[in-house]
């Protein structure tokens, strides 16, 4: 994080991967070689069992690390493992100073612990960000090579050593364009002493320049001279004699713009992606969070979400226990994962931050179940791939399906693919169903009712309604008989907030790190990150466009008091419009005397692309300053 704080390839592999290209893409299970250890193919890390493996994690504290918290704990694996269901931790060491747990079989009872019970561990050497070790820095490069030599020889005859992996350093080099000799001369000595050992494990070298692996804050092309793995990536592969090294970046302010699209129609990161990719690398994100000190990273929340996920790209979060207050999952004084209100690893907490929120849901994905199905391959999962060719079947006599969220939305509209959207014959067509929502799995609402429907795709739309659960129950599955359901896509659309970090203009503000953005962060009702505004202008306003047309339903606007301010200083008088264009505007909502910390507003379903909130009136008494702590516009795509 930015901050002062052997396997060799099986020969039938390399001729598969040469052969059918998978250099650039990614190999199923029947492709990959089950080895019985972690191992490199091409782009991908593949498990013992031949899977490929995508690192989901979180970092954690280790041996001599500032944040003094033991996490080798049965409780804390059980946090790490089963209740936020992670599969890899990122162990954070100095390997000089006089730090905590100076006892470094502190570490070895860590590592022993995790990789016992099938947590991929990756130890990195943490002393410097933005700087490299050298034979005159204390700790020097020698103690850093004998540091990762030591853990080699004591694990490489581990029956689990290969989840043992060595992260060489952390954040090697600043402000490199081009990247240095240094970066190449380093890593090698460090991969040098891995391998002297006999040990096999898996190598990570982390990207320069903070392990951004770029220099250019912005949305444009990263270069090849400015970037670790573009310039020396296959040099430091070639040199590991197993070629059982991958990559790491970490997703800060060098990724705000991640998914800025580029003149040659792709996104910053998937170009970045593709690129490396073409030279035969692999890698995953290191280290990523939204919240940087004085630096708003909300962007890359989007970047991890819509570019990393997608691309099976592994990630692993900042931090398990955030001392320095800048990524913390949970939102009490404790500060570490550990804090989460429900810990049964399937119901959502309710005490998470937004970054908290981003992790959780994505090593927590929604669950899928059904009556039953008529084979392995066409499992209630099918029905919410997003594949238009893929289908749930069964044959049962009950016959439904269901997802399980994890936690209540405002669900406010249903898409049901049948047999004909996939182009079977339209007598198969779901002819009678219903729908319904609940929020403990037991009691069911009814929300929609079909009888003699005849169409291969049907949308309904109902008022908002909250809940966990949705059921799609099918009581006469074909048109002219009940044999078997063939549902190729259920969605279920829930009402999110699409404001969330769009871009947002206002017509002044306080101070630079006050503007727009900042009420549409994430980080509302949180100190220090809100829109202020105290010009003269009688009407202040804040707009945000939402890059494409949504149908909005709800607000929500937190005031100065949802910031921890007095409540004399919240929002008294407002507006909120909406527009299709950004110049003729609707007005959806006209608020006088407001007294409270938070609003919240609901309206008719209303298409938009820009939303404007308008301030008449700043605060309770004779000042006028605005100050709006998060602007939430709830809807869903057009």
């Amino acid at each position: 994080m930015m901050k002062k704080t052997g396997i060799k390839l099986l020969l039938l592999v390399w001729c598969f991967t040469l052969m059918f290209g998978h250099a650039g893409g990614f190999m199923n299970k029947a492709e990959a070689a089950a080895t019985g250890k972690f191992h490199i193919e091409g782009n991908q890390i593949i498990d013992p069992n031949g899977n490929p493996f995508i690192i989901n994690g979180t970092n954690i504290s280790g041996y001599n690390w500032v944040w003094e918290l033991d996490m080798s704990t049965d409780s804390w694996l059980n946090t790490i493992k089963n209740v936020w269901k992670f599969n890899t931790v990122r162990v954070n060491n100095k390997i000089g100073g006089t730090q905590y747990h100076k006892d470094k079989q502190y570490l070895y009872n860590l590592i022993d612990k995790y990789i016992n019970n099938n947590v991929v561990v990756q130890v990195e050497a943490h002393d410097f960000s933005g700087s490299y070790y050298t034979d005159t820095t204390t700790p020097s490069l020698t103690e850093l090579a004998d540091f990762h030599k030591d853990l080699a020889t004591r694990y490489k005859n581990h029956p689990k050593g290969s989840y043992l992996w060595f992260n060489v350093m952390n954040e090697p080099g600043y402000n490199h364009n081009p990247v240095p000799q240094q970066y190449v001369d380093t890593h090698k000595r460090v991969i040098d002493a891995i391998r002297s050992t006999g040990n096999e494990s898996i190598i990570i070298v982390d990207g320069d320049n903070f392990a951004n692996d770029t220099v250019t804050y912005n949305g444009s092309q990263i270069g090849d001279s400015e970037s670790g793995l573009l310039s020396h990536g296959q040099t430091l592969l070639n040199h590991d004699p197993l070629k059982n090294l991958t990559f790491s970046i970490h997703m800060y302010g060098g990724w705000q713009y991640g998914d800025a699209v580029l003149s040659n129609g792709k996104t910053r990161f998937t170009d970045f992606k593709d690129r490396v990719f073409a030279k035969g690398l692999s890698f995953h994100v290191g280290e990523y969070g939204m919240y940087n000190g004085t630096f708003n990273n909300t962007g890359v929340a989007s970047v991890i979400k819509n570019e990393v996920v997608p691309n099976n790209i592994g990630r692993i979060s900042w931090h398990a226990f955030s001392g320095d207050l800048m990524n913390d999952h949970v939102t009490v004084t404790c500060g570490n994962i550990s804090c989460v209100d429900r810990t049964d690893g399937v119901a959502k907490p309710t005490n998470l931050t937004p970054f908290g929120s981003l992790v959780w849901d994505l090593t927590h994905p929604p669950v899928y179940s059904a009556s039953g199905s008529c084979n392995a391959g066409e499992s209630a999962a099918k029905a919410f791939d997003g594949q238009q060719f893929t289908k749930w079947c069964a044959g049962t006599a009950a016959k439904w399906l269901q997802v399980d969220f994890g936690t209540s939305y405002d669900i406010t509209k249903f898409y049901v693919g049948h047999a004909g959207s996939g182009n079977e014959s339209g007598s198969y067509n779901t002819k009678a169903f219903e729908i319904l929502t609940s929020n403990d799995g037991t009691n069911w609402t009814p929300q929609v009712s079909v009888n003699n429907n005849t169409s291969s795709a049907t949308t309904h739309t109902i008022n908002a309604v909250q809940a966990r659960y949705v059921r799609l129950n099918i009581t006469q599955a074909e048109q002219s008989g009940n044999n078997a359901a063939r549902i190729y896509e259920f969605k279920v659309l829930r009402l999110t907030n699409v404001a969330l970090n769009q871009p947002a203009t206002v017509d002044g503000n306080c101070s630079f790190d006050s503007s727009g953005s900042s009420a549409v962060d994430g980080f509302g009702f949180y100190p220090n990150t809100k829109w202020c505004n105290n010009n003269g202008n009688a009407v202040k306003w804040l707009k945000v466009d939402l890059r494409a047309v949504k149908t909005l339903s709800k607000f929500v606007v937190g005031h100065a008091g949802s910031g921890g301010e007095t409540a004399n200083a919240n929002t008294k008088d407002f507006t909120i419009d909406t527009s299709m264009d950004g110049v003729n505007w609707t007005n959806r909502v006209t608020v006088t005397g407001n007294t409270a910390n938070t609003t919240t507003h609901t309206i008719s379903p209303a298409d938009a692309r820009y939303v404007r909130l308008s301030v008449t009136k700043a605060e309770q008494g004779q000042y006028n300053t605005v100050r709006i702590y998060e602007f939430q516009a709830f809807g869903i795509d057009k």
